[in-house]
């Protein structure tokens, strides 16, 4: 069958080869919320972590960026990949060495990007009134709530922005997997099995 439309029949059997594992996104959806509560109850742990996360993988990818350039020495680039590879593996050890200054760094760009970012939506809001606008503009002003009060406590903000915006994401997350689980578990239920199924 040509077109974007698949038979039935292989339609039915993706279904249930979700139905199958549907308990998975169940099974993930709750170490994901546990996740998320534990990041929320110390949310400066939380932190740290995240930082120290995203120093390794600076350092580990500068290593591997040095040790593919010297693999392939041959090649023009090798020295911009070896220098990048340095300066990336470096700026991973500043990380890791000093986290807390690295969490208020982080912390005090996101903040700019939210006030920023809420200024512009608010502004492009109330000048072009397409349809839906209020909308944006709600969403500007949160945005313009949130990097006021991470600038106002800056950077003692620092300790806990990161850790909160994670704890809540992987929450977020985990219902939603916990939702996609019963859901196709609720559809399987009421859907007839596939042939050859």
């Amino acid at each position: 069958m040509n077109g974007p439309t698949r038979p039935m029949s292989i339609m039915l059997a993706d279904l249930h080869d979700l139905c199958r594992g549907w308990y998975w996104f169940l099974i993930l959806g709750f170490v994901l919320i546990v996740l998320g509560s534990v990041a929320l109850s110390a949310v400066w742990v939380a932190t740290l972590l995240a930082v120290s996360v995203f120093g390794w993988l600076l350092l580990a990818g500068g290593l591997v960026q040095v040790a593919h350039a010297f693999w392939a020495r041959q090649w023009g680039g090798f020295f911009l990949q070896a220098f990048i590879g340095v300066l990336q593996a470096i700026v991973g050890l500043f990380v890791l060495m000093h986290p807390l200054a690295w969490a208020a760094g982080l912390t005090l760009l996101l903040a700019v990007a939210f006030f920023v970012g809420g200024v512009f939506r608010i502004g492009v809001a109330l000048t072009t009134r397409f349809e839906g606008w209020g909308w944006l503009f709600f969403g500007g002003v949160l945005n313009l709530i949130m990097g006021t009060v991470i600038l106002a406590e800056w950077p003692v903000s620092g300790l806990w922005v990161i850790g909160l915006f994670l704890g809540v994401d992987l929450i977020v997350n985990g219902f939603w997997f916990v939702t996609l689980g019963v859901a196709a578990r609720q559809v399987c239920n009421r859907t007839p099995a596939a042939p050859g199924v």
